[in-house]
């Protein structure tokens, strides 16, 4: 079935391009009310989320304020604790004797080739009993000597004639005392 138009051209045109400056309008109005749709969309979530936002770095900047206190008491309490600990290490090197100063004058006074098997030293008396061997007579003559002639660390050597009774491959035993100054800590 054909349509046929019985309008002057000229109407037609007419109502034709009427139809499409309505459509033309409709779509526009569309298009104008999707866009004012979307921006008061846009809006609102702005204002949502902006909302939400500073809710959220408020309940961030309370978390902190927290945590910084209690980190900084924790950090403190640390700090206080390794004082503590580096107070009571001072006190206890301070309250020590200092039998490194003993031992290091002591090995100044032993020649080659004499061996020490055992170094004993006693706090309440400052007494130091010493084992060893040499070589030779002569050496364990040379430690006697040594030892009894450095008086600002040492005093009172004994001599047992039984260190000196072999000329060779001699066990001997010496006991001496401390000089009160060397066990000092600070000289």
């Amino acid at each position: 079935m054909k349509i046929i138009n019985l309008l002057p051209k000229t109407k037609q045109e007419e109502l034709h391009y009427e139809d499409l400056f309505h459509s033309v309008s409709i779509a526009a109005m569309l298009a104008v009310a999707v866009l004012v749709a979307g921006l008061v969309v846009q809006l609102g979530t702005r204002v949502v989320l902006g909302q939400e936002m500073r809710s959220v770095q408020t309940k961030i900047d309370q978390v902190k304020r927290m945590t910084n206190k209690q980190e900084n008491n924790d950090i403190k309490n640390q700090i206080k604790l390794a004082n503590a600990q580096m107070n009571d290490f001072k006190n206890l090197a301070d309250s020590t004797p200092a039998w490194s100063r003993v031992l290091a004058a002591f090995a100044r006074q032993v020649p080659p080739g004499v061996k020490i098997n055992s170094f004993t030293g006693d706090l309440q008396t400052k007494k130091i009993v010493i084992n060893g061997q040499s070589q030779t007579r002569d050496m364990v003559i040379a430690l006697y000597n040594n030892i009894s002639q450095d008086t600002k660390d040492f005093h009172d050597i004994n001599y047992p004639l039984e260190n000196v009774a072999q000329p060779t491959d001699v066990a001997f035993h010496f006991t001496f005392y401390i000089q009160k100054d060397l066990l000092k800590t600070n000289p």
